[in-house]
C-alpha cells in the first residue's frame, strides 16, 4: 500500500515538474518575443543615427584635409544620407497582449517600451535638419566663397558632440528598461539586440544594474544635449546676424 502511494506521489511530482517546465519554456519564448519586438524598434532608430554618422564622418574628414574632391565626397555623402533617411522603411508596430502581459510581469513600463517607436519620425526630421544645414555650406557657401567657414567647423563639432551624447542616452534608455531582467534574458538581449546596433552601444558606457542608475545617466546625457543645442543656436544666430 505504501509502495503504491509512493509511486502515485512520484507520478504527481513528475507531472508537476513537466507542467512547470512547460510554463518556464513558454515564459522564456514570450520574453524573447518581447525583446525581439524591441530590437526591431530600436534597430530602426539606430539605423537613422547610422546614416547621419556616416555623412558627418565624411564632412569631418573633408574639414581635416580640405580639397575639392573631399568637398564633393562630403556633399555626396550628405545627399545620400538624406535620401536614405527620407526613404527609410518605417515600421508599423502594435503591441500584442502577450508582450503587454510580459512587460507587466517584469515591471517594465509599456509606455516607456514604446517611446523609441513613437519618436522615430521626430528623430528622422532632426537628423535631416542637421544635414540640411551642413549641405548649405558644402553646396553653396564654400563653392562661392572658396573657403571653409568657422561656422561649419563649429557646427560639425557640436553635431558630433550631440550625436555622441544621443548614442549614450539611447543606450541608457535600453538599460533603464531592461535593468531587472535575468542573466539568461540579458544574454539573449546582448546577443540578439545590442550586438546588432551600430550606434547605440558606444564603447565608453557601462551597463547599470538598476533602472534608477540608468535614469541618472540618461538625465546627465539630456542635460548635455540641451547645452549643446543652445551652443548650436548661438552659432546659427551669430551667422544670421553677421549676414545681415
Amino acid at each position: 500500500m505504501l509502495k503504491k502511494a509512493g509511486r502515485s506521489l512520484m507520478i504527481i511530482f513528475i507531472l508537476c515538474l513537466a507542467v512547470l517546465s512547460g510554463c518556464g519554456k513558454a515564459d522564456q519564448e514570450t520574453s524573447e518575443k518581447m525583446m525581439d519586438d524591441f530590437g526591431s524598434i530600436i534597430g530602426a532608430s539606430d539605423e537613422l543615427s547610422a546614416h547621419f554618422d556616416t555623412a558627418l564622418t565624411a564632412v569631418e574628414e573633408y574639414i581635416a584635409s580640405p580639397s575639392e574632391e573631399g568637398r564633393k565626397k562630403a556633399s555626396d555623402s550628405c545627399s545620400e544620407a538624406q535620401k536614405q533617411l527620407e526613404t527609410a522603411a518605417g515600421i508599423s508596430y502594435e503591441m500584442s497582449d502577450e508582450v503587454k502581459d510580459c512587460l507587466e510581469k517584469k515591471g517594465i513600463s509599456a509606455a516607456d517600451f514604446m517611446v523609441p517607436y513613437q519618436t522615430l519620425a521626430s528623430e528622422k526630421d532632426g537628423w535631416q535638419d542637421f544635414l540640411t544645414n551642413i549641405s548649405y555650406y558644402l553646396d553653396d557657401y564654400i563653392p562661392s566663397m572658396g573657403e571653409i567657414p568657422d561656422e561649419l567647423k563649429q557646427i560639425c563639432r557640436l553635431d558630433r558632440e550631440y550625436f555622441e551624447e544621443n548614442t549614450k542616452f539611447m543606450y541608457y534608455g535600453i538599460n533603464s528598461l531592461f535593468a531587472g531582467i535575468s542573466d539568461e534574458e540579458m544574454e539573449y538581449l546582448d546577443k540578439n539586440v545590442l550586438a546588432a546596433l551600430r550606434c547605440f552601444q558606444p564603447s565608453d558606457v557601462q551597463w547599470e544594474k538598476t533602472s534608477e542608475g540608468a535614469d541618472q545617466k540618461m538625465e546627465a546625457c539630456m542635460q548635455q544635449m540641451e547645452e549643446i543645442y543652445m551652443k548650436m543656436s548661438a552659432v546659427y544666430g551669430a551667422h544670421l546676424t553677421g549676414s545681415e
